[in-house]
């Protein structure tokens, strides 16, 4: 029985082991999104403004 409960504590290990590499990963995923998005915004702001610039001149 002894055998049994070590095994059983160590599925419980990799299972939360698990669940705590799924929330990084997804952390990342939003990170690496939000990134994505902000470079994105920033390259249409800087278009605009020279798209602004060129009907001045």
């Amino acid at each position: 029985s002894g055998s049994s409960k070590y095994w059983d504590v160590n599925l419980e290990d990799i299972d939360v082991d698990l669940q705590g590499e799924h929330d990084f990963m997804l952390l990342i995923w939003i990170l690496q999104n939000l990134l994505f998005l902000l470079i994105l915004i920033m390259r249409l702001r800087r278009m605009r403004i020279k798209k602004a610039c060129s009907l001045c001149d």
